[in-house]
């Protein structure tokens, strides 16, 4: 006869079988434990012999959960699948996923990012900070969008916004990463998207009054310029590109003899539109400056390589430091990336140069009357004569009193 709850349940823990139906049976023991196991004696398709498939322990499996799991078997055995196997590779797959932590697929997703040193090293530490110590052990494919939300929610409440912005960004693109490589069918993070409140534009302090910006560079011209800090901050005005890239820049990217600087796309920071590398014209001021950085840092990777550890370039904020030196308030006043809001002023309303020149060479995204964005190649012979003449013009401011 078939096997039913109530049999099961008033049948008696001793060393036996109990069979059902189809080549099921349950397993009991005669031990303390009581635990019965349910069994599927088959043929396996492949060589017709007898095989035993282990579904589970009852109570924890029903009967009617039994039978629907020798259901499915008998359906794979007719398939000439062997359902031991199926089994062995679910088992595998489920180990792999528990495997896969966040941590692990966000190392695996970093290492395939090209991202400038510095910039990886900030993300990794940002990750490490306030992801990993929450779902960091966790399985990718268990964490949901609640679980990133926590994370996310505890940085805004705490006045983090531009950190909890980074960090939805960070997580987006870990899940992207695995979704990608099929370790999960849904991201988790695409539903943070607007949880971060809008930040407030920040403008970064500039001098955009000429008289006053020619005593700026008359100022910049009495720092050390036997020192790679000095030669940076002279070159920042002259080439106006962000902080971190002007103190990164690298001999391979620059081709002197074309007065050309390239900085590579992936060099670009997280700005995800920006496919392409960026070529900055070089004036023969700015062209001086380095060579008279090459005298210092030829044999480093980096033109303003950090002296006491030539395999690193020297810090945006020791720029920052030397501009604060010579008595401006950096925050108020003018700061390093203040430099490009004052060249596009001075640019646009002294020269009178056009505005789509100004934007493709501050690396912004122009468009044409359609909407499409210009190449980021086009403007180079018109954006070459825009940089000398904004080198000689402040040639010129330096000389005013």
């Amino acid at each position: 006869m078939n096997l039913t709850e109530t049999k099961l349940k008033r049948a008696p823990v001793v060393a036996r079988r109990l069979y059902d139906r189809d080549g099921l049976y349950i397993q009991c023991n005669s031990s303390k434990s009581a635990y019965r196991y349910w069994r599927l004696k088959y043929y396996r398709p492949t060589n017709k012999k007898e095989a035993t498939l282990a579904i589970g322990t009852y109570p924890e499996i029903s009967l009617a959960e039994a039978r629907e799991s020798v259901r499915l078997a008998k359906k794979q055995i007719a398939q000439g699948v062997d359902p031991k196997d199926v089994l062995i590779a679910n088992r595998t797959r489920s180990e792999e996923q528990s495997k896969r932590t966040f941590e692990k697929v966000t190392q695996d997703c970093l290492k395939r990012q090209t991202l400038a040193p510095s910039t990886q090293v900030k993300k990794n530490s940002r990750i490490s900070r306030y992801v990993l110590p929450h779902i960091g052990k966790k399985s990718v494919k268990s964490i949901t969008t609640a679980d990133l939300a926590e994370i996310v929610n505890k940085l805004i409440d705490a006045g983090k916004l531009e950190t909890a912005r980074k960090i939805r960004r960070d997580i987006d693109k870990v899940f992207v990463y695995a979704a990608q490589n099929g370790f999960i069918e849904h991201n988790p993070a695409q539903n943070l998207r607007g949880l971060v409140p809008a930040s407030k534009v920040k403008h970064q302090p500039a001098i955009i009054e000429p008289i006053a910006f020619g005593k700026l560079l008359r100022d910049i011209d009495t720092y050390n310029h036997n020192s790679v800090v000095g030669l940076a901050l002279k070159l920042a005005p002259l080439v106006f590109q962000r902080p971190g890239e002007l103190v990164s820049m690298e001999w391979s990217e620059l081709d002197l003899a074309k007065s050309i600087w390239v900085i590579p796309a992936e060099k670009k920071k997280e700005r995800q539109h920006l496919t392409a590398d960026h070529i900055v014209p070089l004036s023969r001021q700015a062209i001086e400056i380095i060579k008279s950085a090459k005298t210092i840092t030829e044999h480093n990777t980096f033109v303003f390589s950090n002296q006491q550890h030539n395999e690193k370039h020297i810090s945006t904020a020791s720029v920052i430091k030397a501009l604060r030196s010579l008595g401006y308030d950096t925050k108020k006043v003018q700061s390093i990336h203040g430099f490009r809001a004052s060249a596009r002023t001075l640019l646009e309303e002294q020269l009178k140069v056009r505005r789509e020149y100004i934007e493709q060479q501050l690396s912004h995204t122009v468009k044409d009357s359609f909407g499409r964005a210009y190449n980021r190649t086009l403007f180079v012979k018109e954006r070459s004569d825009m940089m000398q003449s904004w080198a000689d013009y402040l040639d010129q401011l330096k000389s005013l009193n």
